[in-house]
């Protein structure tokens, strides 16, 4: 230690110490490990590693990081990997106390949208997926109908299904249910707890006797498949399910249209609804809403807050003037049912929103159809798009795209990043050539609404993406195709689903 003197103020001298700084005496560094390991990423994706630095005798903690390829990934001092491009780099954690003290980790970038594997599933009948869902542990669930024996015998003309497979493809199990009439389940969702629920459609006595030739059934399933509860509901006409979600509290929202009086009486021919129950199963509260047209629910998701979305198609003034002859909207609830905002849009064409999604930010993702030109001309027959809003209703942005073919985008779902993916099916040559007359397609886009790539798929048939799901492992979607899209079909048309990185 040594002092020097800077100056004097009357008599009293300011003295500046400057400390030596050394390692103390008999400190040292004992190992350096990078947490979490070698990992496989994507491009885009947001990463810090973090060190565990073992020490004695009061050693700094502190490492430098290196990565051995930055046009793949670099590393800044704090650790935030910034993930350029596919391929391979290794990244370095160094002890500043002692050089000799590293650990070291590969990190694998695959590039976006890349495919990771496929299951194609089915009987000697007819076969299609409509919903998918992942847990909070990495499973996937599919929902569908099927006309077969998927699993044991069909119990009538056409039966429901819900069928869970790990995250590597590998499936867990299969449920098949049904009447002796026709029944088809239309989507599905998981809670926090890893319970599923499927809802759909019945034309017999699923849970109780039928109101009508069709009623409305929900069904939970624990995470190993067993029936935790089933309600069958409807009116005095006929009544679907076409969409279901769950909030963070477990309480559970299924959407779709009824031909009669579901909640106090009917605005016209077929109205929409939401209806919500409990994790339970018991009754909270039900929605009847529409015009003196023809209006439908297709699709329901819910935000952190536990506010509701549902999105449909409207054949009356919903919310204002009608702009065609069939219009899209959205609507917002809150957790208590109250009505936040409604908003219908369209053109002078048919225009329908079959799906709906939040994010993160609490921002609105819904996809469709249009006929017309909604954002700019139109690229021929229909066209899909995706349009967002803010969680108060206000539009961000919006999306149209298509081929000079029929387009439909089905579904729609976001990650944990804020990326949105649209499911859905093309006449046409969306990305490159088509495979056949129609095929399956998955688009992704930033929630800036930047496209960020699509991929599209099928066999010399017709081939359909109907729903979409993402979680940390990739993203998943599900339809129909009447080809060998992986290996041997098993009938004329089978239930599909394709699992790509995000």
């Amino acid at each position: 230690m040594r002092s020097m003197h800077v100056r004097f103020v009357g008599a009293v001298a300011l003295v500046l110490t400057l400390a030596a700084c050394a390692t103390p005496s008999g400190s040292s560094v004992t190992s350096v490990s990078i947490d979490g390991g070698d990992r496989t990423v994507v491009v885009d994706d947001s990463l810090t590693l973090t060190a565990t630095v073992v020490t004695s005798g009061g050693a700094s903690a502190a490492v430098t990081w290196e990565s051995s390829d930055e046009a793949v990934a670099g590393i800044d001092d704090a650790g935030s990997v910034a993930i350029l491009t596919a391929g391979t780099t290794d990244v370095t954690a160094t002890s500043t106390v002692d050089p000799s003290m590293r650990d070291t980790v590969t990190l694998t970038v695959d590039p976006l949208g890349v495919l990771m594997w496929t299951r194609q599933f089915g009987t000697s009948s007819f076969d299609d997926a409509n919903g998918v869902a992942t847990d909070a542990y990495g499973n996937v669930y599919v929902a569908g109908r099927t006309f077969g024996d998927l699993e044991g015998a069909n119990a009538g003309d056409q039966d429901a299904f819900v069928r869970s497979y790990g995250s590597d493809g590998a499936l867990r199990w299969t449920r098949q249910f049904g009447t002796s009439s026709e029944d088809v389940a239309s989507a599905v969702a998981t809670d926090a707890s890893g319970n599923v629920y499927a809802a759909g459609t019945t034309g017999g006595a699923l849970e109780g006797p039928s109101a009508a030739v069709l009623d409305v059934f929900v069904r939970s399933f624990d995470s190993d498949g067993t029936i935790r509860w089933t309600h069958q509901f409807g009116s005095d006409a006929a009544d679907a399910a076409l969409g279901v979600a769950t909030d963070a509290s477990g309480n559970v929202y299924v959407v779709g249209y009824t031909g009669g009086a579901l909640e106090g009486p009917s605005a016209g021919g077929v109205d929409a609804f939401v209806r919500s129950f409990d994790g339970d199963g018991a009754l909270r509260w039900t929605r009847q809403f529409g015009t003196d047209g023809t209006d439908q629910a297709f699709g329901v998701a819910t935000d952190a807050s536990g506010n509701v979305y549902v999105a449909g198609r409207t054949g009356g003034a919903l919310e204002g003037p009608s702009a065609g002859g069939v219009d899209a909207f959205v609507r917002s609830y809150g957790g208590d049912g109250a009505l936040r905002w409604a908003r219908q849009f369209g053109t002078s064409a048919s225009d329908v929103a079959a799906g709906v999604a939040t994010d993160a930010s609490g921002n609105v993702y819904v996809v469709g159809f249009t006929a017309g030109a909604l954002e700019g001309p139109s690229a021929g027959d229909s066209d899909a798009f995706l349009r967002s809003y803010g969680g108060d209703g206000a539009l961000r942005w919006t999306r149209q795209f298509g081929t000079s073919a029929s387009d439909v985008a089905r579904g729609v779902a976001t990650d944990a990043s804020g990326n949105v993916y649209v499911s859905g099916y093309t006449g046409g040559a969306l990305e490159g050539t088509s495979v056949g007359g129609t095929d399956a397609f998955l688009r992704s886009f930033g929630g800036d609404g930047t496209l960020r790539w699509t991929r599209q798929f099928g066999t010399s048939s017709f081939d359909a993406g109907y729903g979409v799901a993402a979680d940390a492992g990739g993203v998943y979607v599900v339809g129909r195709t009447d080809g060998d899209l992986d290996g041997a079909s098993a009938s004329v048309t089978d239930a599909f689903i394709r699992t790509y990185g995000r």
